[in-house]
């Protein structure tokens, strides 16, 4: 009988008893025969696989593939979103309690003045209010009395000595003024 037939028969299972062991002795005979039975069996199982079958699989993998890539970037899209989300609302929180501190500094004691020289007010002022104050020199010397009760803002306080010492205060920029004078009020 022919050897491919003879394997084909016992592949498929219907190959008697004798057949099996004349394929089994032939096997025996020489490692060539051994590789050609693994070639035909080899060739014997792809073609028993449905083409359809196959092909259905490879479509499902594919599938499964893409589904899990979607699944992943849809997962690394939200995490950003909630990392961003908490960033954004740290730092809102960070300016909002910086703006409070800046806006709403009191000073730690109530402020007490008489016959102080202006530069010496000014001076404390700056260290209270955390600001910087520029100070004309014509009024630097000119003595001041008053007291501030833990104002909350420092253009209140300007505004009592501009009255109090005939000046004017002009705001430069964030938490930097100039106090401008003609001279010691008389």
């Amino acid at each position: 009988m022919d050897k491919t037939a003879l394997i084909h028969k016992v592949l498929s299972n219907t190959a008697t008893e004798v057949e099996k062991k004349e394929l089994e002795d032939w096997l025996l005979q020489s490692p060539e025969n051994q590789t050609e039975f693994e070639d035909i069996k080899l060739l014997w199982e792809t073609s028993n696989e449905s083409p359809q079958h196959s092909m259905k699989n490879k479509v499902n993998d594919a599938l499964n593939k893409i589904k899990t890539t979607m699944q992943s970037k849809r997962r690394r899209q939200a995490n950003t979103k909630a990392v961003l989300a908490l960033i954004t609302i740290i730092i809102l929180a960070l300016a909002i309690l910086y703006f409070l501190s800046k806006q709403n500094r009191r000073p730690s004691r109530d402020l007490m003045f008489s016959n102080e020289t202006l530069a010496n007010v000014i001076t404390v002022l700056e260290k209270e209010y955390d600001v910087n104050i520029d100070l004309e020199d014509q009024t630097k010397d000119c003595a001041f009395t008053g007291s501030f009760y833990q104002a909350a803002n420092i253009e209140v306080v300007l505004e009592t000595i501009d009255n109090a010492m005939n000046t004017q205060h002009k705001f430069l920029n964030e938490r930097h003024y100039q106090l401008v004078g003609s001279g010691c009020p008389k």
